[in-house]
């Protein structure tokens, strides 16, 4: 009896673990049901990734020293003029998240010693894009006015316009970095 117990119990927490693993992501699922409903739309989508790609080729690339650059796309989305920060600001921080990428931080010295030995640069440079998804110019700073005054973190709102935030360029080719006015409920 015990043992059979025992066998359900096994039974049970694999379907569960199975089941909770093949959790797939939502956009896959959306684009195969604008696929499915609405083909013109499908096709206007695979179009646009496929000039986003070839625009941007040049964006994401490799330097001499191997370095891989990352274009940044900040979206600022304020509803106050105190939310929204200066472009010094925002180069002064991707300046600061290039120096901890490569090793060069005032406090690199208070490295834990368990990863002292593999510590080092990571040959990668973040820089503002150049280049918007449609192949325009751009100093990679998007302001939005909002009339949202705090953002929820956990509902993402803020990374949608239909929320009254900004939409994410092409994640595959920018690092979308929000900054807005965020809810303490982390």
């Amino acid at each position: 009896m015990i043992m059979k117990k025992i066998i359900i119990l096994i039974s049970a927490l694999a379907l569960w673990v199975s089941g909770y693993s093949q959790r797939t992501c939502g956009s896959e699922l959306n684009m195969e049901y604008i696929r499915q409903t609405d083909p013109v739309k499908y096709r206007r989508i695979i179009a646009w990734e496929s000039a986003v790609q070839q625009n941007l080729r040049s964006s994401m690339k490799y330097t001499s020293a191997n370095k891989i650059i990352i274009p940044v796309v900040v979206h600022v989305v304020y509803s106050s003029t105190s939310q929204n920060i200066s472009n010094a600001q925002i180069h002064s921080q991707i300046q600061v998240l290039n120096e901890d990428f490569q090793r060069r931080n005032a406090d690199k010295e208070k490295t834990p010693t368990a990863f002292s030995n593999v510590a080092g640069s990571a040959n990668i440079e973040f820089r503002l894009a150049k280049v918007d998804p449609n192949g325009n110019p751009t100093d990679g700073i998007i302001r939005t006015r909002t009339s949202v005054a705090v953002f929820t973190p956990k509902a993402n709102n803020v990374k949608f316009i239909s929320t009254d935030g900004s939409n994410a360029w092409y994640t595959r080719y920018y690092l979308n970095i929000w900054v807005c006015n965020l809810k303490d409920d982390l």
